[in-house]
């Protein structure tokens, strides 16, 4: 069975909106070689590859989200039309909101088993929505307030992750350093 690029966008935009984040990242990557003119489909295709993936994978992954998005928000500002990139970088700002609080779930859940590995995902959140963000705001993005100011709070919460994790980093190097000295006294 052939499919079109319009059908292959739709079943895996539905596939994405599922959670079947490897099969809709299959079928964006056929309609990026099928259709090298269609803005979505590598966006999207950087989109799904953030999930699915092991936990040391996660910060290349969020690389990957960056770029595209940058590029993402040059093809929608290269079509002229700001009811359309509004429409769509809202909806690229969604979509890296989703990112940042999925990334922020698993740093939190990596810092007690693996600390190097939660902060790295954690500073890979951070620098993500940073860097997006940068880059709506000198490219002067046409986005909704509302949208942005649900980014604000997610990026404030990121931040507060972070310096968490640089106290508890320093309160377990200060725990060894003691423990070490307490071996060599006694």
């Amino acid at each position: 069975m052939e499919f079109n690029s319009e059908t292959l966008m739709k079943t895996a935009i539905e596939e994405m909106k599922n959670g079947q984040h490897s099969e809709a990242s299959r079928h964006f990557d056929m309609v990026v070689v099928s259709d090298a003119s269609n803005i979505d489909a590598p966006f999207f295709r950087a989109y799904c590859n953030c999930y699915d993936i092991k936990l040391g994978e996660m910060p290349n992954a969020a690389i990957g989200f960056t770029n595209a998005f940058i590029r993402y928000v040059d093809a929608v500002k290269a079509l002229n039309n700001p009811v359309v990139e509004r429409e769509k970088l809202d909806y690229a700002i969604t979509l890296l909101n989703k990112l940042v609080s999925m990334y922020q779930v698993n740093s939190k859940r990596t810092t007690w088993t693996a600390p190097s590995v939660g902060l790295s995902i954690s500073n890979a959140a951070s620098t993500m929505n940073t860097n997006c963000r940068n880059k709506l705001q000198t490219s002067r993005a046409n986005i909704s307030s509302s949208v942005m100011s649900q980014n604000d709070t997610l990026n404030k919460s990121s931040q507060s992750l972070n310096a968490g994790f640089v106290v508890l980093m320093a309160v377990g190097a200060i725990a060894f350093v003691l423990w070490m000295l307490w071996g060599v006294v006694f």
